[in-house]
């Protein structure tokens, strides 16, 4: 089974204070989701990948077309 990307933002008003000093005031976290949760609430995966300097994991976002692994076709 396959599911589309939905790519989701919040934004967070409270201030972060960073390991080096540093404060952010504000600040939204994107973020993608895939399907849906299921009654239980305990079907979801976290996946953290802050090194690549995107929030798109894999999948395809509606309306875009399907292509494998790799981006290409």
């Amino acid at each position: 089974m396959t599911f589309a990307a939905t790519p989701q933002s919040m934004n967070f008003d409270k201030p972060l204070a960073l390991k080096g000093g540093g404060v952010l005031n504000t600040y939204q976290l994107q973020y993608e989701t895939y399907g849906r949760l299921n009654k239980n609430r305990d079907n979801a995966v976290l996946i953290c990948h802050a090194l690549n300097a995107s929030h798109h994991v894999a999948g395809y976002y509606e309306g875009q077309a399907k292509t494998p692994v790799g981006g290409t076709t």
